[in-house]
């Protein structure tokens, strides 16, 4: 649980949907014939939107390039874009 702490909690900022941002979504999906695992990208994807991110960093970079949305910043993966030094931070 330290870890998680200390890279993520101290770090991160919490982002909630609220019950219209979840229909909204869910009937974006479902006129695109989305389903599946890939809900849950898309409920990244909007919550990174929603939170102003401008970089999403993820293991599956063509998983939510089909499920971005309105999310406009960059979806990278730390296998392939990562610096030497890390994921680059906007302090």
């Amino acid at each position: 649980m330290r870890l998680v702490d200390e890279n993520v909690v101290r770090r991160a900022t919490v982002i909630s949907l609220t019950g219209a941002d979840y229909v909204a979504l869910f009937t974006d999906l479902s006129c695109a014939n989305v389903a599946g695992g890939a809900v849950y990208d898309a409920v990244i994807a909007r919550s990174a939107q929603l939170g102003g991110a401008d970089l999403l960093v993820t293991l599956n970079v063509s998983d939510f390039e089909r499920v971005r949305g309105g999310f406009t910043g960059r979806v990278v993966s730390p296998q392939v874009d990562a610096p030497p030094n890390g994921i680059p931070t906007s302090n």
